[in-house]
């Protein structure tokens, strides 16, 4: 009896998921016209991109203001020459490190100079790789670069985002809006996704939204860990309307 109830369970969260991919609620993508009607109206806004990757993300801030300040971080040293080939007159400032909570070395594990995947390792995880990369927090970084206002935080880290967000308390005293993502890798560290909601709510985010294709955002008030698929959430001091 135990095996047909796993076999139907596994069955329904399958479904769930191709049914939440097909309606555009499971994926990772970020709230363009959401971010569009919010930087426009600054003059000079602040980008924080943590995991920036090849620059995704910094593209849509490019599309979107003309004089951004973005500072990205990414454990991919290549990534930065790739950010200013591309953007040569954006205001951009790459730093070679990883963050987490606490500062340090660590592992990551990657299958090249350009993985999109790559991530720290933690102890409890059995990949290995030689590379190593400098382990900081968000708010020494935050202190060292001078930044005292931030008006998008956006994190990305292959499921470690729970640790920088844990490295960037005083920082996210004076951020306006976060934007991360939850992925199966969350449930493996530990890691219950309401967890993300308690701690940032608890600084003064109260507002959460689930980025969709078709929707636009759709407001939340918990995850449960059975919805858990890969999704970009935002967290916001007031209401998007």
């Amino acid at each position: 009896m135990n095996d047909v109830r796993t076999i139907i369970q596994e069955l329904l969260f399958a479904f769930y998921l191709k049914l939440g991919t097909i309606l555009g609620f499971n994926g990772g993508r970020f709230p363009s016209v959401f971010l569009a009607a919010q930087l426009k109206i600054i003059d000079e806004p602040i980008v924080i991109d943590v995991g920036c990757n090849v620059g995704d993300f910094v593209d849509l801030i490019a599309s979107i203001s003309h004089k951004p300040r973005v500072y990205c971080f990414d454990i991919q040293e290549t990534f930065g020459d790739m950010l200013k080939k591309n953007h040569p007159d954006l205001n951009i400032f790459f730093c070679h490190v990883a963050l987490s909570d606490k500062p340090g070395v660590s592992k990551f594990f990657s299958n090249s100079k350009t993985d999109r995947k790559a991530h720290l390792v933690s102890q409890d995880m059995s990949q290995g790789t030689s590379e190593e990369v400098v382990v900081s927090t968000l708010d020494r970084e935050v202190a060292r670069l001078g930044i005292n206002r931030v008006d998008v935080l956006k994190i990305d880290t292959e499921g470690f985002d729970f640790e920088v967000l844990r490295g960037a308390k005083k920082t996210l005293g004076f951020t306006q809006t976060v934007i991360f993502e939850i992925m199966f890798r969350t449930l493996e560290r530990g890691v219950h996704p309401n967890d993300y909601l308690a701690y940032l709510s608890s600084h003064g985010f109260n507002y959460f939204y689930r980025c969709t294709a078709f929707l636009g955002l759709h407001r939340i008030l918990k995850i449960d860990p059975w919805h858990l698929s890969t999704q970009t959430l935002v967290a916001s001091r007031n209401p998007i309307r």
